[in-house]
């Protein structure tokens, strides 16, 4: 016995006279907007918890917040970024291996941003340091420096990278420059005077060492005169 399907019933019409398809392209991009200032919205709210969390050492607690900022979005450079920031808040949390992971899908992802591609070999440097994988982290800070070689912290990694593999006038002139670009960091003089006093050899291999040392403890006197600071 065969039976009639239930269908929705329609009504027919004659043909509207007004254009249909500007119309709903009309709509179709007002909806997308409001789509768009609430998406904004979303993830700006989501990204300054995750960054309040951090700033008052929660880091597991703001990369909760990222990871959800990482799933509602499909751009490469946007999750370029949140890579970035996942493997910030693991390294605050010195949970080194896991923020290598983090920095490694950043790194795939080959953000345009500079600022984004220079942090993202940074960062990865200084963790493979603290995981002692020196000549993988060398590679890493001095294409950080390449990169932009105006930023201190990545000399001071190339160094730490090149200390490691007891290349140890290599890193003293690492330090050098990380103390020329910026002399703000008196814990870098502190561990070039160790380096330098540890090593007899370095005065043989950098034969202007003294005069350098002192260009590098004038620099940092400048600067504390100018803040107020004092050793």
């Amino acid at each position: 016995m065969s039976h009639e399907e239930n269908k929705i019933p329609s009504e027919s019409r004659e043909p509207s006279k007004f254009n249909t398809n500007e119309l709903e392209n009309q709509e179709e991009q007002r909806l997308q907007e409001i789509l768009r200032v609430q998406e904004g919205a979303f993830q700006d709210a989501i990204l300054r918890l995750s960054q309040f969390y951090s700033r008052t050492d929660r880091p597991l607690l703001a990369l909760n917040y990222i990871e959800r900022l990482n799933a509602c979005t499909t751009e490469p450079e946007k999750k370029a970024f949140c890579y970035l920031s996942m493997g910030q808040l693991l390294e605050q949390n010195r949970d080194f291996e896991d923020a290598i992971s983090a920095y490694s899908q950043a790194y795939l992802l080959e953000p345009v941003n500079s600022a984004s591609w220079y942090f993202i070999h940074n960062n990865l440097g200084c963790c493979l340091n603290h995981c002692e994988r020196y000549e993988e982290a060398e590679k890493y800070c001095r294409e950080a420096i390449r990169i932009d070689p105006t930023r201190y912290n990545a000399y001071i990694n190339v160094g730490v990278a090149l200390e490691g593999q007891e290349k140890f006038a290599d890193a003293v002139r690492a330090f050098i420059t990380a103390i020329k670009t910026n002399s703000s960091d008196t814990d870098v003089l502190r561990h070039l005077e160790d380096l330098v006093a540890d090593h007899a050899e370095i005065s043989s291999e950098i034969a202007d060492i003294s005069e350098q040392m002192e260009d590098c403890r004038e620099a940092a006197r400048r600067h504390n005169s100018k803040t107020g600071d004092s050793e």
